[in-house]
């Protein structure tokens, strides 16, 4: 056995044991996430044990000792199920087997625009503002719409709680990182705000492989004629938060959010001399909430979203747009309880998409409307069961009408033990650069969209079995994902062309094995297993770039002396081998490539005196893993690396009597 992996059983091992057996002596308590209040599968608040569907929630406090300082390490290394790849230095997320495209990344609950490769901008999102994640797998269109064919993940920001907050912190990493952080906030009878501003560093580092890459056919083996270098970019980042909220009166909330983030690519090699690249988002967000009393409330959405990227040409010092994603979003939505066994959630909602891009012919400038109506009823006819029904009908200006059902159970069986089984209809509309695109890529290949395209749909069932004695709790989650005319890129037989194209039908399966301790009071340990099976063959060969299996696993123990709170935090991630088929039209012959097993591990000690003064140091990949061959899908880590933050909370003087 290789010795991640080694290290992986034996941790794992080591830590299934010892929770067995603490768990079987020590005195019981129901886990404090349970009582945690989520929305997003609801849209209505709901308590995290009550939810209908399965959803999972990474809490403040969860990012708080985790240390990391974006997002997309807190998702990778607190969900076995997301992994991440990286193309040309962006992050590309996958989830139950579907990129960026079919993951529904929101904002409270709102759209935000994408990049060019289907993803948000990660680097663009402070974890300094995010007070919890909420996590939906699988399709859930019904009251989110298009791209949630493989699930969503809402990001919910932190409102200001207190009279006055504010803390600073700074942050060093290896590798040249730097980072500084200031967050002040009031409360004042019926006005609150809260701004939150962030900038950081990194500058570039070089790679080496150290092994060559291979390529296998079935009579040879082709190798690289030398050792790869990686440029990993660096860059600068500025980021702006605000929130407002505003009560005239105890029934009427008025919240207004903006955000402007600045970043710039340090391009590496030659081009780096000549230009960088500039990326900026401007959003808003208003929202008005009309409390008609505890149980009805009728609440207005206008979020407005822009993202750009230009190029800076250094010796010039002239500026070049190159694209422009924006939306424009308004939803009307009404939260009724028409009995104590009924609660009707009905909406209305309005979205435009525009989109300018280098993709495009020169000048050309693209937009679509999306008009939807939808409404979801949770019904609980007895205290044991529930049962959520929902239905949303969209109008696409470019591709028509479609209905989207969803269908939810959650019974509780006998006193600990809760089944959930869901059916849910998604779809994606083909997106702006799918339809448009006429792009000559380096020269090498034309790649062209389609406006023949047809919406992609999908039919998810999913089921989930929990089960919760005192102080853990265990749950398996199975899950199916049936896509039809599932867009793909095809090649023309000279290969000089690239065609968005809809392909038959794309299959996934898989499932999720998740349990949680809590021993003595102080010492948690959480432990993940996800396996996807993507379907993605061709003549009986794998294609797909996902790997099939991932891990997590976590520990944390607490300790408190007098004033101090000690918080020790030991998470790994595993990511399973995966062999990967290409084709090669001049051999005319099918050849593999070997991804190997990934395992990192972080360590992370959180030291707090009085809620007041933080020190939080971290090691990242403690055992120094280095992957022999850099590629897209293999971790671009240096090795081991440290980082250390400093954070001091005003709080405690600003509140004084």
């Amino acid at each position: 056995m290789k010795p991640e992996l080694k290290r992986f059983f034996f941790f794992f091992s080591s830590f299934f044991c010892c929770g067995t057996a603490a768990v079987a002596q020590a005195d019981f308590f129901e886990n404090d996430s349970l009582q945690e209040v989520v929305i997003t599968a609801t849209s209505t608040p709901k308590k995290f044990k009550d939810v209908p569907i399965y959803t999972r929630v990474i809490s403040r406090k969860d990012i708080e000792n985790s240390g990391q300082l974006s997002l997309n390490e807190i998702l990778m290394n607190e969900m076995p199920g997301i992994q991440f790849g990286n193309e040309a230095g962006v992050p590309n997320i996958n989830m139950q087997g579907l990129g960026g495209n079919y993951v529904l990344i929101l904002m409270d609950g709102q759209r935000t625009s994408g990049e060019t490769r289907n993803n948000i901008d990660y680097a663009m999102i402070n974890p300094s503002t995010i007070e919890r994640i909420e996590i939906v797998k699988g399709a859930y269109a019904t009251l989110y719409g298009s791209n949630a064919i493989g699930g969503i993940i809402n990001i919910i920001t932190k409102n200001n709680k207190k009279p006055w907050e504010v803390s600073m912190a700074a942050s060093i990493k290896s590798k040249q990182f730097y980072q500084a952080e200031m967050n002040a906030g009031g409360r004042q009878r019926k006005f609150s705000w809260l701004t939150s501003v962030k900038q950081s560093l990194q500058q570039g580092y070089e790679l080496q492989n150290t092994n060559y890459g291979r390529k296998y056919y079935p009579d040879t083996i082709i190798a690289d004629h030398a050792l790869s270098t990686w440029q990993v970019e660096g860059g600068k980042l500025l980021t702006i938060d605000q929130k407002l909220s505003y009560s005239p009166t105890q029934k009427l909330v008025l919240d207004l959010k903006g955000n402007y983030s600045i970043r710039e690519r340090f391009n590496a090699g030659a081009e780096g001399e000549v230009l960088h690249n500039f990326f900026y988002n401007i959003g808003g967000l208003f929202t008005g909430s009309y409390h008609f009393d505890s149980l009805n409330a009728l609440r207005l959405f206008y979020n407005y979203n822009d993202y750009r990227k230009a190029n800076h040409y250094r010796k010039l010092n002239e500026q070049a747009d190159t694209y422009s994603s924006c939306i424009h979003n308004v939803r009307i939505v009404s939260e009724n309880m028409i009995n104590r066994k009924n609660q009707l959630v009905s909406g209305l909602e309005l979205l435009n998409e525009s989109l300018i891009t280098y993709m495009f012919q020169a000048g050309s400038k693209y937009q679509a409307n999306t008009l939807s109506a939808y409404v979801q009823n949770d019904y609980k006819p007895f205290p044991s069961v529930e049962i959520l029904t929902g239905l949303r009908l969209d109008h696409h200006s470019d591709f028509g009408s479609r209905l989207s059902p969803n269908l939810a159970l959650k019974a509780d069986i006998f006193s600990r033990w809760q089944l959930r089984a869901s059916f849910a209809g998604g779809f994606r509309s083909p997106s702006l650069k799918e339809l448009h695109t006429d792009w000559d890529h380096l020269g090498m290949f034309q790649i062209i969209g389609s406006r023949d395209l047809k919406p992609e749909v999908s039919n998810n069932l999913m089921l989930t079995l929990t089960y919760r004695p005192k102080k853990s709790e265990w749950t398996v989650n199975v899950f199916r994902n049936d896509i039809k005319n599932k867009i793909a890129l095809f090649p023309n037989t000279a290969g000089d062309t690239i065609f968005y194209h809809n392909d038959e039908r794309q299959k996934i399966s898989g499932f999720e094995i998740t349990s949680a301790y809590r021993i003595l009071n102080n010492w948690k340990i959480f432990a993940g297993y996800a396996y996807t099976d993507d379907g993605l063959k061709t003549e009986g060969k794998r294609t797909s770039t996902t790997r099939p299996g991932g891990a997590v696993l976590k520990t944390e123990y607490f300790r408190k002396i007098n004033n101090f709170l000690t918080t020790f935090s030991l998470s790994g991630k595993y990511q399973q081998h995966m062999d990967v088929y290409g084709f090669d039209a001049e051999k005319a012959q099918y050849y593999r490539q070997e991804y190997t097993a990934v395992l990192m591990w972080r360590l992370n000690t959180l030291v707090q005196y009085r809620n007041t003064i933080e020190l939080n140091f971290a090691i990242d990949n403690l055992f120094n893993y280095r992957p022999k061959i850099y590629n897209f899908y293999m971790p671009m880590t240096p090795g081991r690396m440290y980082q250390l933050t400093l954070r001091y909370r005003f709080d405690n003087l600003l509140n004084k009597k």
